[in-house]
Order: C-alpha cells, then structure tokens, then sequence
C-alpha cells in the first residue's frame, strides 16, 4: 500500500489555514499556492538518492553531495495544478514540465480528458504530479492512469488539501503511488466539494468566478432568490468570446482568427484580429490561399491576430501576461509571444497541430517557458443583437 503523509510543518498549516479564507483575493491566493508548493516539495523529496561529487570551494577541495539516479519531472493536472508548478520549479529548477488535462464532470463528478503532453523522456523519470485537491479522487486517478499507460512507473502525488473519500480512492486505484497532502479535511458534499476546504483552488487562482454552495439568500416574504446571479460568464468564456469575437472584424473569406491579451489581473490589454498592415488596401492585396505566384497570395503579406495584438499594445511591457487566441499560434507569432513576455497561451482550436509551423512554435514556447493549454469550451450560446 502507498504511503500517505500530511506534512504537519507549521509554515504550511499556516499558509493553508489562511488561504482558506474567502476573503484573499487572487493574486494572493496564487503567490501562497506557490509557497506551499515549494514547503511540500522539500518534504516530498526527502529521500531522494544523493551521490559524492568533489568539488573545490575558494578555500579547499572537499566532496559534496549532490542528486544522483532518475531525473525529475513536474506534472500539473490542469488548470489548477499550473499554481504549483513555480514553486515546485523553486526547489527543483532543472526538473521538466508536462501538463495534463482533465475537467470533472459537474453532474457525473467523473473526470474527463482534453490534453496530454508529457516530456519525452518522462518514462525515465521521477514524476511528481501536482493538485491543489484531492477531492473525489477521479482527475488524479485517471491522470496518474495516463502516466503509466505512456510507461512512467516511478511516481508520487501532492496536493494541498484532500478529502478521506479520494485519498482511499487513490490508494485503492494506485497502490504503488505515495501521496503527499498538506491537509487532509473532513468530508465532501454532495456538490462533491471538500469540507471544509477552501472552494473551487483553479477559480481562485485564474479569478474565475467562486462557487459557494450555501443555501441562497432569499426575501422571507416573497420567496424570491435576491441573490446574484449565477450563469455569468467565467472569465475564461468572457476572453475566448472576445478573442473570437475580434476574429469577425478580419476581411479573411478562408480563416477569422481572433486573439485578446489579458493581464495578471484579468484585464484586456490588447486585442487583435488577422489581416493586412496599416496602409496595405484590403480590397487591393490578394486574399487567395493558392497560387503559382506567391505574391499574389494573402500569405506573404498577412498579419496574423497575435502579432496584431501584440503590436496594437502600447501601454508598455505585456510580461507575465495571458493570451487567448481562436487557433494555435504559428512559429513566427510564437515568437512574437516569446520576445514580448507573455506566459501563458490559450488556444481554441489545434488544427494545424501536425504542421513544422506549429510543431516549432510549440518546441519554442516548450524551451522559453510559455505555457499553453487548450480552452476546454462549454458550449454555452450568445446571441446578441447589433
């Protein structure tokens, strides 16, 4: 049977029992996942193998430790996991990253998977995968399931806070997986949520919106719900639907691609659609795709939407910052987002993904840090009236 630890050091009891609060606001919520993050991966990698290694120090030559046998790697089940990642990377730099994705089912509390990439090597590897809840245990069973199907056998399971149902379930589906909790809590609720726990950890850190399931305000008179409303949009529906949105303004009769660049606080910086350059007539540059004559089609004189956003921003650095975008960026816009700072990448569709244009931008932003994922859509329908 796996060995399950709750690290009981106070800086990270601490750190949890304040992040629980309702009232920490997002960007501090974020910085102290991290922090945790990087207290339990202290902890988690206490028996890591170690070897001699001689060195010489501006006084004597000595031997030193340092690690020895499998190398690292650091698997975040999306979207949350992504808030331990830093902190993991804190203690453990020249560990690779890969991503998992997988949603729960709101009515089945199944998980479901959108994405999988994974370092090439990860088989070779000591793989720490990462979550702040282990709630049902369903997204961490089946993302360690996906592991071990791409043949990684040496794993190990941290997350901040977990119920008793998903930790037996763990246990139960992975026996050879040590799991790692910061907290373990007393229950989950019929919304499958942890109790007392801390909410929705991926609406927390991404400022989406907070799920609390409590019984609603109601007028004792009347009966009615003088609550809020709650079929508001998330704010990754509210940025895809503006990038997308921003796509219908290009004049493309083949490809309307939109992209909107948002800040570490969820404000729209910038956004921008595929077209030509200031002064270059959409009536009098070629909109063709195909042609024996390169010039007389729309490729070498087209604008592409993340450029365009990029460029249209003047406001002063976009480091940090997030970008949504209706098709996956190709290699030159990918290094546009590169050059310019931007973390962090959210694509709607990937259709072009078997392309050496794509399969470039993505080798680039792997190798610069840039994070990508695909938007998960939720099939919601707008209509609006102009």
């Amino acid at each position: 049977m796996s060995k399950v630890q709750v690290m009981d050091h106070p800086l990270i009891q601490h750190k949890i029992s304040y992040i629980r609060s309702e009232e920490v606001g997002s960007k501090e919520f974020r910085e102290i996942v991290g922090e945790i993050a990087s207290l339990m991966c202290y902890e988690a990698t206490r028996d890591l193998k170690l070897e001699d290694v001689r060195i010489k120090t501006p006084i004597c030559e000595m031997v030193g430790k340092q690690l020895s046998g499998k190398k690292l790697a650091v698997v975040p089940i999306l979207r949350a996991g992504l808030g331990m990642v830093d902190g993991m990377l804190n203690m453990i730099p020249s560990a690779k990253v890969g991503h998992i994705g997988l949603y729960r089912d709101p009515e089945t509390l199944e998980p479901v998977e959108y994405y999988c990439k994974l370092p090439a090597d990860c088989e070779e590897r000591e793989v720490f995968v990462v979550d702040p809840m282990l709630a049902t245990g369903g997204s961490s069973v089946a993302a360690i399931r996906m592991l071990k199907e791409k043949g990684v056998k040496h794993i190990r399971f941290l997350c901040i806070l977990a119920a008793p149902e998903g930790v037996k379930k763990m246990q139960e589906a992975h026996p050879d997986v040590d799991i790692y909790i910061g907290a373990l809590d007393e229950k989950l609720n019929d919304h499958g949520y942890i109790v007392p726990g801390l909410g929705d950890a991926g609406d927390r850190i991404f400022r989406n919106k907070i799920k609390v399931y409590r019984e609603q305000n109601r007028d004792e008179r009347s009966g009615v719900d003088v609550g809020k409303r709650t079929d508001y949009l998330t704010w990754d529906e509210y940025f895809m639907g503006v990038a997308m949105l921003s796509g219908m303004r290009s004049k493309d009769p083949n490809t309307q691609v939109g992209c909107c660049i948002v800040s570490q606080d969820n404000k729209i910086l910038s956004m921008g659609y595929n077209g030509f350059p200031l002064g270059c007539s959409d009536d009098e540059f070629p909109w063709v795709r195909d042609g024996e004559d390169p010039l007389e089609t729309k490729y070498v004189y087209s604008t592409h939407s993340e450029l365009n956003a990029i460029l249209n921003y003047s406001g002063g650095s976009l480091a940090g910052a997030k970008l949504y975008v209706s098709l996956f960026p190709c290699n030159e816009c990918a290094k546009a987002i590169i050059q310019a700072g931007i973390k962090e990448v959210i694509y709607d569709c990937d259709k072009y993904a078997d392309t050496p244009s794509v399969i470039a931008s993505k080798r680039m932003m792997d190798a610069a840090g840039v994070r990508y994922h695909q938007y998960h859509r939720t099939n919601r329908k707008i209509e609006i009236e102009l």
